[in-house]
């Protein structure tokens, strides 16, 4: 077979590892861990990165990851390297794909962004710290609909990062050729994904040593299993004390998503039209105390969707008026049990988390958070622009419908070490928290007073992939 036709792979897994900042000799480490899991001469499976290091005239190489060879000889491989990249830039990670899916056509891809991110609080991922910079959730759009545009398909794409598995993301990726996403709500730690675990099992599959289940294409089987090694790789770190969460989404099935919470938040913004959610109203203080008691991640600027709906369906059943939520936001929890594959949890801090954030900040909006699809077409944003007006005090000398700009607790208050990811939560020691996957609940079996088993583990360690 000629290299102008070259045979067809099963998978082929592009890896753009954007290292140059602390993560740099984590991702030495996953290379030389990818290389032990891979079979010698594979026909069916190959494992290519770009892979952009820290330090001081270190040059961006791509590799051709393969069993028996060192990390130079993958890189030579290839031919490819640059004096300095710019991990931020869209048309990088775009000619990055490309040339992986060309030169290593296969009947499945999985593309995994390694590195830094924030989510929509400060609407990048990737961050690069020479030039300082990142990529934004619209460049990542951007890139997709042009592989979308080529014709290809993304199986998975991945994120090994933080805090990107939100509504926001994903719906961003909606009019795009990716089927599931893979990532985390809250903090991850910088050893990131076990690689080695992860391509052992689909080397193993795609050798046939395990059945498949015929019914789950094999798509979805391995984004299962990439969450299911994700969990076991970090039980033995289980009494270290740090949370850790991952989940699979099937992205189009967010758009139902979408559409339940247009009609959610259309339920709210009559209430608050009505008056029912004025300044120190009954319903006001259930929302504000539904708000504080759901789960909540990257220092309480972001919540999980489902649970959130959870606590505020509860706290309304409470109140003698009747409201059209209960019944709206079970809908929405529906949508997300259907959009969620598979989730775990990792330890206290995210013991209520089902799959998928949203952004929730207590008092100050980001500028740029009106710029998404998900906000503006659920009207997500319209709520939050009233809801941080209405639950402000009155300013001193101010008439009613004068209120303060903002809130006395300064913002960037996160705790210690400048992130919290929960201040409410059991000690590590509950018993309740054994190992197990987590999945989302029917809506309408959510209000079980059997409390869920989530998953404990811990990572090697103490850093999180946080911007």
């Amino acid at each position: 077979m000629t290299a102008e036709n070259p045979p067809k792979l099963k998978w082929t897994v592009l890896l753009y590892m954007a290292g140059d900042n602390n993560l740099s000799e984590e991702c030495v480490y996953s290379l030389t861990m990818i290389r032990e899991a891979l079979p010698e001469n594979s026909t069916k499976l190959a494992v290519l990165a770009q892979f952009d290091p820290a330090g001081v005239r270190a040059q961006t190489k791509r590799y051709r990851l393969r069993a028996g060879k060192t990390l130079n000889e993958d890189a030579a491989a290839t031919g490819w390297k640059a004096q300095e990249t710019y991990s931020g830039e869209p048309q990088n990670l775009l000619d990055f794909v490309r040339w992986g899916i060309s030169t290593y056509p296969a009947e499945h891809y999985m593309v995994v962004l390694v590195g830094h991110g924030s989510g929509t609080d400060d609407d990048f991922v990737l961050h690069d710290d020479n030039p300082p910079g990142a990529l934004s959730i619209h460049d990542l759009r951007y890139v997709f609909e042009r592989l979308t545009d080529d014709g290809h398909t993304i199986d998975i794409l991945g994120f090994d990062t933080c805090v990107m598995s939100m509504c926001e993301v994903c719906f961003e990726l909606l009019r795009t050729n990716v089927i599931y996403m893979v990532g985390s709500e809250g903090f991850s730690p910088n050893t990131g994904w076990p690689y080695k675990e992860i391509l052992e099992e689909l080397s193993n599959r795609l050798e046939g040593k395990p059945t498949i289940n015929e019914d789950v294409s094999q798509a979805q089987v391995l984004a299962r299993q990439i969450v299911y090694e994700y969990r076991k790789f970090y039980e033995p770190y289980i009494n270290g004390g740090i949370s850790v969460d991952q989940s699979v989404l099937q992205v189009k099935k967010i758009d139902e998503v979408k559409k339940r919470m247009f009609v959610m938040v259309g339920d709210l913004l009559d209430e608050f039209k009505a008056g029912d959610l004025d300044y120190g109203t009954e319903k006001q203080n259930a929302m504000l105390l539904a708000h504080w008691e759901t789960q909540s991640y990257n220092g309480e600027m972001f919540v999980d969707l489902y649970d959130f709906c959870n606590c505020l369906a509860e706290r309304y059943k409470k109140l003698a008026k009747p409201s059209k939520v209960i019944e709206s936001s079970k809908a929405v929890q529906d949508a997300i049990s259907d959009l969620v594959v598979r989730t775990c949890v990792a330890g206290p801090a995210f013991q209520f988390s089902y799959g998928i954030s949203i952004y929730f900040p207590w008092a100050v909006l980001s500028p740029s958070y009106g710029n998404l699809g998900f906000a503006k077409e659920s009207r997500w944003i319209d709520f939050l622009k009233l809801y941080h007006t209405n639950t402000r005090r009155l300013a001193k000398g101010w008439n009613e419908h004068e209120r303060l700009p903002f809130r006395i607790t300064a913002p960037w208050n996160k705790g210690r070490d400048g992130h919290v990811e929960s201040m409410r939560n059991p000690p590590v020691e509950d018993p309740r928290f054994a190992c197990s996957d987590v999945t989302p609940p029917a809506a309408e079996t959510s209000n079980s007073s059997d409390p869920k088993e989530a998953t404990l583990r811990t990572t090697k360690v103490n850093k999180r992939r946080a911007g």
